[in-house]
């Protein structure tokens, strides 16, 4: 299964990266690429090293103006993985509130790209890294890679070969109050591991994930085996941030194997119910063919992650309505329902954002507001109603005596006045308060408009961009009442 429709909804490459245009781009990158079928389409040798490493500098230039080298026989990052957690880090501190002139970030393990500083630090010009490393070739990469685009003054890459601790080097800045730390450490507990079957005791979602990984990995030993493996090594940190608690709001780690999530997230929750931490949560992470999780935790009792953001999406059970062939607004034909759905959508909901797709067989609709239009419809007909009788009073009685077109006129202003102020009474009262950095709506779902046989039928399912489902429903219910 392809999980790119449960990446974060700010993940750039949630859309399939053009490699016609990459190529263009890049001279380097124009050999590694071919036509797939009759459709114009082109993809790459994803088991070819050469072509993944040529495909990441070629998106890291493009997309963020990244100037990076790959060390030979290291680990090559795959991009949508890394901004799906740096994604969430940037949830996690808007949940939480830390907004300070300086974000102060921890990468335990940066690797030769020193991929997270990088990204994070063109994301955000407020963040700022403290790095560490254990290779010797990935850190003369990596500070090669910081000096090649001018960022020595906010990327710092230590030296941790000679210490026992993962925290301690860093930590011997005592006047950085660091904000958040996280680390994307080794899978596997020794070469055994890691060149074996033993994977397939896992589940399938793993067995799947290594195997991919496996066919593809440019990982050197130090990067892909840890002593005890991730668990080990994370139980580490943990142990570790007990000990520097008043000095990292939050901790975060990406996981590579299911079962030492749940292994560590049970451990996380031991460690809440004997009060050693405040709170912990979770999340997925989810991109091509591969599947990684999250685990966050903090010391601060100001931080409440019990309802902090996932990423974690369930497919929508749809919405699906019947039309019967004596609609009263439009024929009974797919383009002229459309049409009027269109409509609607525009002119009377006044939606934010729709984008229409239209084929032969349905017609699509993709709708992203922020503002609840759709609501109190009821309400709003009789205001009307209730407005042109209150209009048609006075007229018919203007030529009646004075006092009572007194009364009548004042009728109307009033209802003239309350029909002017409706609106913005209901868009402050139905408006959503939220962040535009949040690329989240109070609205995002899908509505088609699809044949069935005899029948036309309409389809409505929420998307992910959406906070709820109860919006999907509420404008389900809209279109209900005015189509049937």
């Amino acid at each position: 299964m392809a999980f790119n429709q449960f990446m974060h909804p700010r993940n750039i490459y949630r859309k399939r990266p053009d490699y016609k245009e990459l190529a263009s781009l890049s001279d380097e990158f124009r050999q590694y690429i071919y036509e797939t079928g009759s459709n114009g389409n082109f993809t790459i040798d994803f088991t070819d090293q050469k072509a993944l490493w040529s495909l990441t500098k070629t998106l890291l230039h493009k997309d963020f103006n990244l100037d990076v080298q790959i060390a030979d026989n290291r680990l090559i990052p795959t991009l949508p993985m890394r901004l799906n957690y740096i994604h969430w880090i940037e949830d996690l501190l808007q949940h939480c509130k830390i907004f300070r002139p300086e974000i102060n970030l921890i990468d335990i393990g940066t690797g030769c790209c020193a991929i997270f500083p990088l990204l994070g630090c063109r994301l955000h010009k407020d963040w700022k890294f403290y790095a560490t490393e254990i290779d010797d070739v990935n850190l003369e990469y990596a500070k090669l890679n910081v000096q090649r685009n001018g960022l020595e003054s906010r990327i710092k890459i230590y030296d941790n070969r000679n210490s026992e601790h993962i925290l301690k080097t860093i930590l011997t800045e005592d006047a950085v109050k660091f904000h958040v730390s996280m680390t994307n450490p080794p899978f596997f507990d020794d070469f055994i591991e890691e060149n074996s079957n033993k994977m397939l005791a896992d589940n399938t979602s793993d067995v799947k994930s290594f195997f991919h990984k496996h066919k593809t990995s440019t990982a050197s030993p130090i990067e892909a085996v840890h002593e005890g493996g991730e668990s080990k090594f994370i139980k580490q940190i943990i142990k570790e941030s007990i000990d520097c608690k008043q000095r990292i709001d939050l901790h975060t780690v990406m996981i590579g194997r299911k079962k030492n999530f749940l292994e560590l997230k049970s451990h996380l929750k031991e460690l809440v119910e004997q009060s050693i931490i405040t709170g912990f949560c979770w999340t997925e992470f989810c991109q091509g063919n591969t599947k990684r999780w999250g685990l966050a935790w903090t010391f601060c009792r100001r931080f409440n992650l019990t309802n902090a953001p996932k990423i974690k999406f369930s497919l929508s059970k749809p919405l699906i309505l019947k039309l019967s062939n004596d609609l009263n607004c439009c024929d009974y034909e797919m383009n002229f329902i459309a049409n009027h759905i269109e409509y609607l959508l525009r002119n009377d909901l006044e939606i934010d954002e729709i984008t229409k797709i239209e084929t032969h067989k349905k017609i699509e609709f993709d709708i992203k507001s922020q503002t609840n239009n759709w609501q109190n419809q009821r309400q709003k007909r009789r205001l009307a109603q209730r407005m042109i009788g209150t209009e048609c009073n006075i007229i018919e009685q203007r030529d009646n005596e004075d006092e009572y077109q007194t009364i009548s006129k004042r009728k109307l202003s009033d209802s003239v006045e309350f029909k002017q102020n409706f609106p913005n009474q209901c868009k402050k009262r139905m408006n959503f308060d939220y962040n535009s950095n949040s690329l989240t709506f109070l609205l995002h779902c899908g509505l088609m408009v699809k044949r069935e046989k005899q029948d036309i039928i309409i389809k409505m399912v929420t998307k992910e961009m959406s906070l709820n489902k109860d919006s999907t429903y509420q404008l389900f219910q809209y279109f209900k009442n005015k189509l049937v």
